[in-house]
């Protein structure tokens, strides 16, 4: 199996990687960092492509290289305040950087399972009293919900 991992240097990331791997996966990552992977453990090995998901190309580029068999899309804002400051750099990244991996998924790796994670914050407060299903509202309070 071989595996496409957006956002690969956040937290989750990181630790998603090095469960695939131990599951015998080959791992790709992608991030729009430039110190990317330089400070991954040595024994930790992955492949990695600076990637803007805001960007459908560069999107495309990395699908169409990798043509991963799983991707798991984790590349987002995912910092309140940092939505507020922000909120349209934050819809561009979460929802069109969403809509391009999936766009890029279809048409270089159609077979591919794609998990987008999200936040139980599109709930907003409702998800506080109960847990949430797919037939919930979502009632964002904030961008990056």
């Amino acid at each position: 199996m071989k595996a496409l991992i957006t956002g690969i240097e956040g937290f989750v990331g990181r630790h998603l990687a090095r469960h695939l791997l131990s599951e015998g996966c080959e791992v790709w990552g992608t991030s729009e960092r430039s110190r990317l992977a330089d400070d991954w453990p040595a024994d930790v090995k992955v492949g990695t492509h600076r990637c803007d998901v805001t960007n459908a190309s560069d999107v495309e580029t990395v699908m169409s290289l990798v043509q991963p068999d799983e991707i798991y899309h984790l590349a987002g804002v995912s910092h309140v305040p940092a939505s507020w400051e922000e909120p349209e750099h934050t819809l561009r990244v979460n929802l069109l950087g969403t809509l391009h991996v999936l766009d890029a998924a279809r048409a270089f790796a159609p077979k591919a399972r794609v998990l987008v994670v999200s936040t139980g914050d599109v709930y907003g407060s409702a998800g506080a009293d109960s847990a949430p299903d797919e037939d919930s509202l979502t009632q964002p309070a904030s961008p990056y919900a």
